[in-house]
């Protein structure tokens, strides 16, 4: 099934030999064998020889938009205070299914962090 969508084996050659058999159970497979270095490490620290491939990829580094918390005006107070507020008797008795509480419980929470240290984007370049 791997060979037929093109994807192949890099390590070919047993990388578990001990005095009766040798067999090859440590894998490294892909999709692109160009520009590929890969072998077997014959170092017998283990009974199993160590693999490696080293892939020579350049990677493109794209403009990312990325969040990021903003704490410049976050007041621990008037945090507290928010939380202090919250009535946790309508969350914790709506229903007895652990999940849907810890889900509210968690959205109730992030809606008061995002009220006081909201996210902000921050374009990489």
């Amino acid at each position: 099934m791997l060979h037929s969508n093109n994807i192949l084996p890099i390590i070919t050659k047993p990388t578990r030999i001990i005095n009766y058999t040798a067999t090859l159970i440590d894998h490294i497979y892909t999709n692109n064998t160009n520009q590929m270095i890969s072998g077997i490490a014959t170092i017998d620290i283990s009974d199993h020889l160590p693999t490696f491939c080293i892939a020579d990829i350049s990677v493109q580094k794209q403009k990312s938009e990325r969040l990021f918390r903003d704490y410049r005006q976050f007041d621990s107070e008037l945090y507290l205070q928010d939380i202090k507020a919250i009535d946790w008797n309508t969350i914790f008795s709506k229903s007895n299914d652990l999940n849907e509480i810890a889900a509210k419980t968690i959205s109730t929470l992030q809606l008061n962090v995002n009220k006081h240290a909201p996210r902000k984007k921050n374009i990489s370049k």
